[in-house]
């Protein structure tokens, strides 16, 4: 999945959330490389499963403890 988002924009970070059923957060250089990932994926399939995507602020994403 990193590689594909990477074509939208420089990706700082990427963490998934392994208690979840497959979330993903993707932290981007700029919040366009963002929005353009967001409008790329959302709603299509990825191993076999629908995608949905949406951004979220910094301060939501989950800390990586």
């Amino acid at each position: 999945m990193t590689d594909e988002v990477k074509k939208h924009g420089d990706v700082i970070t990427a963490h998934a959330v392994p208690e979840s059923p497959g979330h993903l957060f993707m932290l981007f250089e700029s919040e366009e490389a963002a929005a353009k990932c967001v409008s790329s994926l959302n709603g299509r399939w990825f191993a076999g499963k629908q995608v949905s995507a949406d951004t979220v602020s910094e301060d939501e994403m989950p800390s990586r403890s």
